[in-house]
């Protein structure tokens, strides 16, 4: 089973792992963030509002779904007045039951942390922030860093977040075992690709038309991944994996899958085309 959301405003389920597709409906909303699926009938949706100056606030909404997309409710809501959950720019959702939800929190003027539900997305708890990496000093309106979804694996969350500052960029990896109330530096990454994590100790960096790299000893060490993933965009793909061999990647609508992590790829037809 998988989701797919097209041109930000057409949703699409497929129960045959995308060889075919069948629209569902959306609420109307003006800006939908994100969307995060797990199952055939469990999802939610991200809505964000224009951010303050230096994210320092942004309104967000949490809607649901428990009937496939059926119909939707608005479980939360947040304004500008809404205490720690207004501050920041609310960049990631991920949701790994229909309980436990978590969204990114990360802006020029805001240092980085996590939102996570317990209930569903009716209430939402904002964990300490990702402490500094070596070597890197959090400033407001100076250096960023910026997480992105998080990966629950019950006992163990991850979470990678990419720092800049002065042009120089890099992609850092922390560790929660408390379900993401504190965070643990882990390592720092070899390129600023994003990562996919595929087990607590097997992750991947996929760059396409250069050399991916893997590890299995969760960032300790790091070897070539032999891959036949290509694409024509010259931009990163979107890469989320439903369990430790299956996985999806798009880039500007074309969509491949595999079924072996990562090695194997093939390209799907596009929802809605």
């Amino acid at each position: 089973m998988v989701w797919a959301l097209v041109a930000d405003d057409h949703l699409f389920r497929s129960l045959d792992r995308g060889a075919t597709w069948h629209e569902r409906t959306l609420p109307a909303l003006p800006r939908i963030a994100k969307i995060s699926f797990v199952d055939d009938r469990n999802g939610w949706i991200l809505t964000t509002g224009s951010a303050a100056t230096g994210c320092m606030a942004q309104y967000f909404a949490v809607w649901r779904t428990t009937d496939a997309a059926d119909t939707w409710q608005k479980v939360y809501e947040a304004d500008f007045t809404s205490g720690l959950n207004a501050g920041g720019c609310k960049t990631a959702l991920a949701f790994v039951d229909t309980q436990h939800g978590y969204v990114s929190v990360s802006g020029r003027d805001i240092a980085p942390a996590i939102l996570r539900s317990a209930d569903g997305g009716r209430t939402w708890s904002l964990s300490q922030r990702l402490p500094d990496p070596p070597g890197f000093l959090f400033e407001p309106s100076v250096s960023t860093l910026a997480p992105g979804a998080v990966a629950d694996f019950g006992s163990v969350l991850l979470v990678s977040a990419l720092s800049e500052v002065s042009g120089d960029v890099r992609r850092h990896v922390f560790r929660s075992t408390d379900r993401g109330g504190t965070w643990s530096y882990v390592v720092a990454t070899l390129t600023a690709s994003d990562i996919v994590f595929l087990t607590p100790t097997r992750w991947l960096q996929m760059v396409p038309g250069s050399s991916s790299s893997e590890t299995t000893d969760a960032g300790a060490s790091w070897h070539s991944f032999v891959t036949d993933y290509t694409q024509a965009a010259g931009v990163p793909p979107q890469i989320v994996f439903g369990d430790a061999q299956t996985g999806y990647a798009t880039v500007r609508g074309g969509i491949q899958r595999t079924t072996d992590g990562g090695a194997h790829w093939t390209h799907l037809t596009t929802p809605g085309t």
